[in-house]
């Protein structure tokens, strides 16, 4: 409903909607006779019919088939005309197609998934949500054609001059369209996608030790708020009780929890098949899914309490600085004056600002506000959107400029694309960290907000470094090596040690590898110089670990033949 009235035309199914994920790959081996032989018997006959109402024969249907066939095994391709401008036409006509395949039940449609479908239940499910809600959201913002509307808005940048950063806003508008995650080669995006995967779920089993460095950005969040210590702290020791949790579900936050986005360590999410399966479970094993969520969780809940009280008052009276927050986040004086006729509601003892309590505002209050129900949209949608963006500065997540440089725009399924999200896995947390962290440093420092620049910044590398130092020594004890020397004073390692801790705790990102990698701190497998562990680095750990095999084996046989002792056993195994 949401979609239709901002112009588009989505039909609606006497039987509900289920949309169907095809495996192009099963599609393609199996060959459109034995598919359509397969899915005739499921589907349901009687909607299939002429123009004066009489059914389509076996044949007629098994020629529909053949053409459903085509342009599901070709992903479209069928429909090009050479020579013929085709483009994807306005968003608001993006879901009106009419649906050709027509299950007779859910047993129907659960046989057809199992041999010819892709991924679960409810990840079709969710799929189909997150592309309508992307949708709606670009609609709302954008117009019915977002794509012509943000082409005008990057020509006149470039026209005008204030062009600095449209060779990255351009990248940024192919992730927020969904452009850069359609695939070109469905195979090639599956095989890389799964090699991702695996390389997640060897390399990821301690990330929860590289996580308590939540604890000082969950504070430094909620102190950039202006949410009292007392009131943070409150907040996460609830945030572990089951009350909280369910709370915080009915409130529609913490949507990650239920779609097991990894994002702040992984490219995307991590994948369907049976290695997206590894590489969840090791989220899941290692408690990372559970820690990130409960971080998150809690900083939700206590802005929810922070926005309704904030929200009594009156736009006009707010504190400058707490307007300019919420203006960074998109919210308006209109949406404020919809949360300004919500009543909060109360828990344990706080005014919470929720979705419910938008949504019970009567037609007849907003009418004598002068609002209207897409006024409400609007500030719900803001309203849930600041919070998750401050949750995924509390618990780094990565926000679109992160996967816009990560993806640097590229499409899945293209080899510069799929090269560049390999070479990237693992970089966002560092790269999110100089986008969110440091970019509201800067955004403070631009505001005339020095003083708390200073402090914010100090805060964020001191603290990141500490937690980063105790992170690597934690790590070093449970691979069973001695704790490192944290002396700095003690030769180059000690000062090693704390270029490692900052880079660890995210405070000097991608250039604290390198720098710390050039100094010598970290040997490749077998002993050799360092420049394979940088070259490793900068490769991503997908063609890194190619090139370590290389060195496990290359690099062992170099040293046999110059009469050096040699590990290659134990060097395989730590490979492996």
């Amino acid at each position: 409903m949401r979609f239709n009235s901002l112009g588009g035309d989505v039909g609606k199914l006497d039987y509900g909607y289920i949309p169907q994920p095809h495996d192009a790959v099963r599609l393609i081996k199996a060959g459109a006779e034995k598919w359509s032989s397969d899915i005739l018997p499921l589907l349901d006959r009687s909607r299939y019919l002429h123009e004066d109402g009489s059914l389509l024969s076996d044949p007629e249907s098994a020629a529909m088939l053949t053409h459903a066939y085509e342009t599901i095994s070709t992903n479209g391709l069928n429909k090009i005309e050479p020579g013929k401008v085709s483009g994807t036409g306005m968003l608001a006509n993006r879901h009106s197609d009419a649906r050709v395949l027509h299950f007779r039940d859910a047993g129907a449609w659960l046989q057809y998934h199992a041999e010819y479908g892709k991924g679960s239940v409810f990840s079709a499910m969710q799929g189909h949500v997150s592309a309508l809600s992307r949708d709606i959201a670009l609609a709302e913002e954008f117009g019915p054609n977002p794509a012509v509307q943000a082409s005008w808005l990057y020509d006149t940048a470039k026209k005008t001059g204030a062009s600095d950063r449209f060779g990255i806003a351009n990248s940024m508008w192919k992730v927020l369209s969904g452009e850069a995650n359609h695939p070109v080669d469905v195979k090639f995006a599956e095989v890389m996608q799964g090699a991702r995967n695996l390389v997640s779920h060897a390399k990821l089993g301690f990330a929860l030790i590289s996580s308590i460095n939540d604890f000082p950005s969950y504070f430094l969040t909620t102190g950039f708020n202006r949410i009292r210590h007392s009131d943070a702290l409150m907040g996460f020791l609830r945030t572990f009780d089951g009350e909280t949790k369910e709370y915080a579900n009915r409130a529609g936050l913490v949507v990650n929890s239920l779609i097991s986005d990894m994002n702040r360590f992984a490219e995307g999410n991590l994948g369907q098949g049976w290695t997206g399966t590894l590489a969840n479970g090791t989220m899941k094993a290692s408690l990372l899914e559970g820690w990130t969520n409960a971080i998150r969780r809690a900083l939700s809940i206590t802005m929810m309490g922070a926005y309704g009280k904030l929200s009594r008052g009156e736009w006009a009276a707010l504190d400058a600085g707490d307007r300019w927050r919420m203006e960074a986040k998109g919210i308006t004086e209109t949406d404020f004056k919809v949360w300004k006729l919500a009543q909060p509601e109360n828990w344990k003892g706080s005014a919470m600002l929720t979705k419910d309590s938008l949504r019970a505002i009567s037609e007849a209050d907003l009418q004598a506000a002068g609002l209207s129900n897409m006024d409400r949209n609007r500030a719900l949608s803001r309203l849930l959107g600041a919070i998750a963006d401050e949750s995924e500065f509390a618990s780094l997540g990565q926000d679109l400029e992160t996967r816009a440089i990560t993806t640097m725009g590229l499409q899945k399924g293209t080899l510069g694309g799929e090269l560049v999200r390999s070479s990237m896995l693992f970089k966002g947390f560092s790269i999110a960290m100089i986008s969110r962290h440091f970019g509201r440093v800067a955004d403070q420092w631009r505001n005339g907000e020095h003083a708390s620049a200073v402090a914010y910044s100090a805060g964020l590398i001191t603290s990141m470094t500490i937690l980063g130092a105790i992170s690597l020594q934690l790590k070093d004890i449970l691979n069973g090596k001695d704790p490192r020397n944290m002396d700095p004073t003690e030769g180059q390692h000690g000062g090693k040690f704390w270029i490692a801790a900052a880079a660890q705790g995210g405070g000097m990102g991608i250039a604290g590898d390198l720098l710390y990698q050039a100094m010598g701190g970290q040997k490749s497998q077998s002993g050799v110089p360092t420049s394979v562990g940088v070259l490793s680095m900068l490769a991503g750990p997908v063609v890194g670990s190619v090139i370590d095999l290389g060195d496990v084996t290359l690099g062992n046989i170099g040293r046999a033949a110059g009469g050096h002792e040699t590990h290659a056993g134990a060097d395989a195994m730590r490979w492996a």
